[in-house]
């Protein structure tokens, strides 16, 4: 008969080598996929590397199988944050973290509780087993104080490194809000009021509120109540996005159509010579594949020009329905269709601007400071007697503002 603790023995390492060689394999798949992808799809691994302005790109990483890996963390912290931005650095540095914690977690309880739950006990567990934390008898229990130990012991490990990446985190971000690159722009010395009672709502009582800012005020923006406007240029930037999507559509439809075309020209070409070694008389043939004709000679000099316009009529170009019924509805054709639309709401967005000075305030404001610090000023004293009234948020940009929100409130979501 077989011994039942050498099968358990045996079953227990077979499934820690299964698990391992499995992991192992998909492991190393997976980082050869990731490799194969990154040195082929350069605009999707490292687009920052040759898209933006040559001041802002990020430098190449280093070819091969592994040199890109040690070369992400030695990169310059200031080389990272120029043209990835702060966040995009902490992430890397949340990485490191992590990776430092989990090397610390497992050296330690390598090096300490493997061999205080294996040395010096009787062999009831085998395998694996010996090595686990129910492999201590009862008569051993003054060996559970090194796992509490080390259990406390790493906790206080992980939070003094998060604290030690929340302070780093903060020096980051003040130096980064005090550089010059970014103290200079326009977001910096902006800030949004919201809530603003209707006795503050105008322009020239908020300049004799905030006097008393550093370096003085540059300009002030009453959001006034147009309901029609927001709706307007929400619209207009959804059909901006669709026509971006359409276009790109198209040129990537029209380039896969030109190398079809062109393999098929140099095919053709292929064809001719072989005739002409034959002794045929071979035919015109324009760069894209389409076939000269007499009436065509005349356009000789314009060869690429007569193909690329007869490949285009070829093409298909995006089509959708509109409404909000799907599957309802002629298709028109979209690149028509937004450009026709958006040249309407350009037309409507304009007159209902000339609206605005009639129009009454809305309980917002954004106002312009010349200098940073103005801004900063504003943002940390209390210029109303009411609570819950002039809430300011620094840094505004129309990026980051729902405009159709400010008109559902008058005050701030705290």
């Amino acid at each position: 008969m077989s011994n039942p603790s050498q099968a358990t023995k045996n079953n227990t390492l077979q499934s820690f080598l299964t698990s391992l060689a499995v992991n192992a394999g998909l492991l190393v798949l997976q980082v050869g996929i990731f490799v194969v992808l990154k040195s082929k799809l350069s605009r999707v691994y490292s687009p920052r590397s040759y898209l933006p302005p040559e001041d802002l790109r990020a430098p190449d990483l280093a070819p091969g199988w592994w040199r890109w890996l040690p070369q992400t963390f030695v990169t310059p912290s200031k080389t990272i944050i120029r043209a990835n931005g702060l966040d995009a650095y902490m992430s890397i540095r949340f990485l490191e973290m992590m990776m430092k914690i989990f090397a610390v977690f497992t050296l330690v309880t390598w090096a300490i509780l493997l061999p205080i739950n294996a040395l010096g006990m009787p062999t009831q567990n085998d395998g694996l087993g010996r090595l686990s934390f129910g492999n201590i008898n009862r008569n051993q229990q003054p060996r559970y104080w090194a796992h509490l130990i080390v259990a406390f012991a790493l906790t206080l490990f992980t939070l003094w490194m998060m604290r030690r990446e929340l302070l780093i985190f903060v020096h980051l971000r003040q130096n980064y809000l005090i550089s010059k690159e970014h103290s200079r722009t326009a977001q910096a010395k902006t800030l949004l009021i919201t809530a603003v009672p209707v006795e503050c709502a105008s322009e020239s009582y908020l300049r004799q509120l905030f006097s008393f800012v550093p370096g003085g005020i540059h300009r002030i923006w009453i959001y006034k109540n147009v309901p029609e406007l927001p709706e307007l240029y929400e619209e207009r930037e959804n059909l901006t996005l669709k026509l971006e999507d359409a276009a790109t559509a198209l040129i990537r439809t029209a380039i896969k159509a030109r190398v079809q075309q062109e393999a098929k020209a140099e095919r053709l070409q292929r064809k001719q010579a072989k005739a002409e070694r034959k002794g045929k008389a071979p035919a015109g043939v324009f760069p894209l594949g389409v076939t000269a004709n007499q009436e065509d000679e005349g356009f000789a000099g314009d060869m690429e020009k007569l193909g690329a316009e007869k490949l285009l009529e070829k093409i298909h170009r995006p089509m959708h329905r509109p409404g909000w019924m799907p599957f309802i509805g002629p298709k028109v054709d979209t690149i028509d269709y937004c450009i026709d639309n958006i040249a309407k709401l350009n037309e409507q967005i304009k007159e209902a601007r000339k609206k605005l000075p009639e129009a009454k305030s809305w309980g917002a404001a954004f106002i312009q400071c010349n200098l940073q610090i103005g801004a900063h000023v504003i943002g940390q004293c209390v210029p109303y007697h009411e609570p819950m009234t002039m809430y300011r948020t620094l840094e505004a940009t129309p990026e980051d503002i729902v405009w159709g929100e400010l008109l559902s409130y008058k005050k701030p979501f705290i």
